[in-house]
């Protein structure tokens, strides 16, 4: 029974590593895709899980702020109210990086007074996965956390993803060109 225990613990330990390097892979892809820095990524994802949100689509929201971003630059007039609403002008989508207005937004639906006009209007800028997540603990826990995990972290669990799902390839077409003979 020992044996079969150790067994599984290795398989669970293996299905949890696997878990991290593909959440660190996409942590990874969000910040190449949007500009905003790793450490800001996870620090939001690790404060959104903290007050009960999932913390996997916090980076999604990340992507989906970023493109909204990209709304108000090409002259949305929606997205720019929206963004107005939480401090961010004209003048900051122009000058400011997208790291800096997502910190900015945050920090501006944190200010918000009203807890239905915060998380609606977080639901609008970030994504329905702030429907029932106040933003305003997203924001203290993200002042609390500091920079989150390090980038070199992410792209080491991300790079050991891409090696392992490149191995797993190999593997099948290998195994595609052993069984070929036996179909």
């Amino acid at each position: 029974f020992e044996k079969l225990k150790s067994v599984v613990a290795g398989i669970a330990l293996t299905q949890a590593v696997g878990e991290v390097n593909k959440f660190a892979l996409g942590v990874q892809q969000a910040g190449n895709a949007t500009g905003v820095a790793i450490g800001t990524i996870t620090s939001f994802s690790d404060a959104v899980g903290s007050v009960g949100g999932n913390a996997e689509r916090a980076v999604g929201d990340v992507i989906d702020f970023v493109a909204g971003l990209k709304d108000a630059r090409d002259g949305s007039a929606t997205a720019q109210v929206e963004l107005a609403k939480v401090g961010i002008t004209l003048d900051d989508l122009r000058k400011l990086s997208e790291e800096d207005l997502f910190r900015k937004t945050i920090q501006g639906l944190a200010n918000i007074g009203d807890a239905s006009t915060r998380n609606a209007l977080a639901v609008k800028l970030l994504g329905k996965n702030f429907k029932d997540i106040d933003v305003r603990s997203v924001a203290s826990a993200m002042g609390q956390a500091g920079g989150g995990v390090s980038a070199s972290a992410i792209n080491a669990a991300a790079d050991a993803q891409k090696a392992m799902a490149s191995n797993m390839n190999n593997l099948k077409d290998a195994l595609l060109e052993v069984i070929k003979p036996l179909n």
